[in-house]
């Protein structure tokens, strides 16, 4: 807060604080700035390697279920084509059970 954001006036107050000589407070904050770039420059990395992850695990996920959604169609046409008449009774039987809750819902409103 002293040195009001001001580089010179930091290294001032610190020379004051400590006695230190003025190259020695230069060197240790370009110490300590090239460290933090590199702090930065780690968890940059770090994130995205876990972004690349997290795209990875949800692109083998998107890929096993439409997999499943395929597999689970085919089984179906594969059904309805070895049943046709049964299940074409059963698609009318879920449609009347359909109507009546619906049905039933809407009068109760």
């Amino acid at each position: 807060d002293q040195a009001e954001g001001d580089t010179e006036n930091l290294i001032g107050l610190i020379q004051r604080k400590t006695g230190e000589a003025r190259e020695n407070i230069e060197d240790a904050l370009e110490d300590m700035m090239a460290g933090g770039s590199g702090a930065v420059s780690r968890a940059t990395e770090a994130a995205r390697h876990y972004a690349e992850n997290v795209a990875a695990a949800a692109r083998t996920r998107y890929e096993q279920a439409v997999s499943g959604v395929r597999g689970g169609y085919q089984d179906a046409e594969g059904l309805v084509r070895r049943h046709p008449t049964e299940s074409v009774a059963a698609a009318f039987g879920a449609g009347l059970i359909t109507g009546v809750v619906v049905g039933l819902m809407l009068r109760s409103r």
